[in-house]
């Protein structure tokens, strides 16, 4: 995926029109109905990562489940948010997933007329969970992702999702992220891979978690 591809809610650049300006230039088959998956930034979402329960199985009770976590925090309310939620190991946390409903209708009221359909909206964090390849890392590891105004950090243990958090970046980035590790540090523990990914500056990015991880070695992904 590239940086370019992310969408931020910014007030200089609507999704919506965005998206109705990058797919104008595509005509719809009349044989055949083109889908289209669209990346948003994690601001738009609220995440949540589901502990492994054996009596959840199907579709319906896992976002049942992710909609009560939710909920429980505050972090959504009511039918103003559409859920979705799965698990990519076996006996191992998932990703649930709520984004606005109405993004979500209006969306699709724009593609319509296109003669295309929206397959699904995912944000940058469920984009990771379900494409990280982490199987080859031993220990704790943890994928950064920096889009300008937060950095969303996807925890692995052992190559298998184990928890999600999130830092707001506002005037001070490098303050944010060190708050960031910090919190990861005391909640779960030692890591020994960092792996980064950043819409902006690589660099200055890898720079602010580096000071926290002097003796891990960093990666871009």
């Amino acid at each position: 995926m590239s940086p370019a591809q992310l969408w931020r809610p910014d007030p200089q650049l609507d999704v919506l029109d965005a998206a109705e300006g990058m797919l104008g230039q595509y005509k719809a088959s009349r044989w055949r109905k083109p889908v289209v998956d669209i990346i948003v930034s994690d601001a738009s979402a609220r995440t949540v990562a589901l502990p492994w329960q054996e009596q959840v199985s199907s579709g319906a009770q896992m976002r049942s489940y992710a909609r009560a976590l939710l909920e429980s925090r505050n972090a959504i309310g009511g039918d103003a948010w559409t859920v979705n939620a799965g698990f990519r190991h076996f006996r191992h946390a998932g990703l649930g997933v709520a984004l606005p409903t109405a993004l979500l209708v209006r969306l699709q009221d724009r593609l319509s007329p296109q003669g295309m359909r929206l397959r699904r909206v995912l944000p940058l964090s469920a984009v990771a969970y379900w494409q990280a390849g982490m199987k080859r890392i031993h220990g704790q590891a943890i994928l950064f992702m920096e889009e300008g105004t937060r950095t969303t950090a996807l925890i692995y243990r052992a190559g298998r999702f184990h928890a999600i958090d999130a830092q707001p970046l506002l005037a001070d980035a490098a303050g944010a992220a060190e708050r960031l590790c910090k919190r990861i540090e005391a909640l779960h523990g030692k890591t020994d891979a960092v792996m980064i990914w950043s819409l902006h500056d690589v660099q200055l990015f890898s720079d602010s978690i580096k000071r926290f991880f002097p003796q891990v070695t960093l990666s871009e992904v």
